[in-house]
């Protein structure tokens, strides 16, 4: 978690699906395949996990979905 600022905003502007594929294409081995089971499918999924990033992104304090959010 980074606090509000230039980390934060760096982070998150290469967090979105465009950047993703971008660096996958580089360097495939650093997006290894991943099975987290049926029960992270919604909660985990891309647009959730986006939903809630920018909605607590001005927050100095995020907390964290799916540990103290749910």
């Amino acid at each position: 978690m980074f606090p509000p600022g230039e980390r934060r905003d760096h982070f998150l502007a290469l967090a979105i699906p465009e950047k993703v594929a971008e660096m996958k294409s580089e360097d495939a081995s650093i997006f290894q395949p991943a099975d987290y089971g049926s029960g992270c499918g919604t909660l985990m999924s891309y647009p959730t996990s986006a939903a809630w990033t920018w909605m607590v992104y001005d927050s100095a304090n995020p907390r964290i979905i799916g540990y103290n959010d749910v």
